[in-house]
């Protein structure tokens, strides 16, 4: 019916009032509604920042099929290394992607050039080493606003975005 509708996202969910109601049981009945049609299986997608890696969450995390890491403050970008692996470790087995934030959330104000620089190096880097499958870039509200991050970013995927991975 909707070709372009392969699964549910579940953002934003590891807060306490939604652990609350969503346990990994429910979780499980949600996956199993979503995949039970017969003509398209719909894939249960969840969002994980890296605040939430050192959370006691393998049980919510093992009853979803794709996890997508991201930072939400841009100067915890520095220890992205570190996080990434930790997350590697929270998601085998699972399909991974990377979210790719152009507005730096967690401190109210666009990410540097820097902290551009520091995404796309490591995210094109693991993408091509295959550790993830894709990148997610998040533009929601900011993409015309002439932000230096975002106009970076375009450059950014004009230089690599024919490349065939």
């Amino acid at each position: 019916l909707f070709p372009n509708i392969t699964g549910a996202v579940l953002d934003d969910f590891f807060l306490e009032k939604r652990l609350k109601v969503f346990t990994p049981q429910r979780l499980k009945e949600i996956r199993n509604k979503l995949q039970m049609s017969n003509e398209k299986k719909l894939d249960l997608w969840i969002v994980l920042y890296d605040k939430d890696l050192d959370s006691p969450i393998n049980d919510y995390l093992n009853e979803c099929d794709v996890i997508t890491f991201w930072t939400w403050c841009g100067e915890d970008l520095k220890s992205l290394d570190q996080k990434f692996n930790k997350f590697l470790k929270k998601s085998s087995g699972k399909r991974r992607l990377a979210g790719y934030y152009m507005w730096n959330y967690g401190e109210r104000k666009p990410m540097t050039i820097k902290q551009m620089e520091i995404q796309s190096e490591r995210y094109y880097k693991w993408l091509k080493k295959g550790d993830i499958e894709g990148i997610i870039f998040c533009s929601n509200c900011i993409a015309d606003l002439g932000l230096e991050s975002v106009e970076w970013t375009k450059e950014w995927i004009r230089a690599i975005g024919d490349e065939r991975i």
